[in-house]
């Protein structure tokens, strides 16, 4: 659930995949993490078996293995970098959008205010029609007063 909650939208496509082919998936990725370890392990057993003296075999098998540590470092750290930058992009956007929540919530604060206003304009508006019929007539005036400007 949590790959399919974080994956990208061209990523979903492909990995909307049922029960069964989710199983078939995590057997072969299991597989291969098995070849893959079972490589990682094999060259320096290799390096043993140069042809030389004991102390040349041990000097070969220690650097092999050293550079195997090195590669999968590397490896790690790319892992980490990765996972951090998709980190960083999902606080970037939960950054937006809280902005957006926060600015949302500022308009919502302004409406009760407009609608009573509206009701107030509303409600004095029928009042003078009602009371001086003849005063109605700055209503427009004031309107077009105001667009104008």
């Amino acid at each position: 659930l949590g790959r399919r909650r974080f994956a990208s939208s061209a990523e979903v496509g492909a990995t909307w995949r049922s029960q069964t082919e989710m199983v078939f998936a995590r057997d072969l990725s299991e597989r291969r993490r098995h070849a893959t370890v079972a490589l990682a392990l094999l060259p320096a057993p290799l390096a043993a078996l140069v042809p030389g003296s004991g102390q040349f075999r041990a000097v070969a098998a220690a650097s092999v293995s050293a550079a195997q540590a090195a590669y999968h470092v590397a490896a790690a750290e790319w892992g980490v970098a990765h996972a951090a930058d998709a980190v960083a992009d999902k606080q970037r956007t939960a950054a937006i959008i809280d902005t957006y929540a926060n600015q949302a919530a500022r308009v919502g604060a302004l409406l009760p205010f407009t609608s009573a206003l509206a009701g107030l304009c509303a409600a004095a508006a029928a009042v003078v029609v009602e009371v001086a019929p003849a005063a109605a007539v700055l209503f427009p005036a004031a309107g077009a007063v105001c667009a104008a400007a």
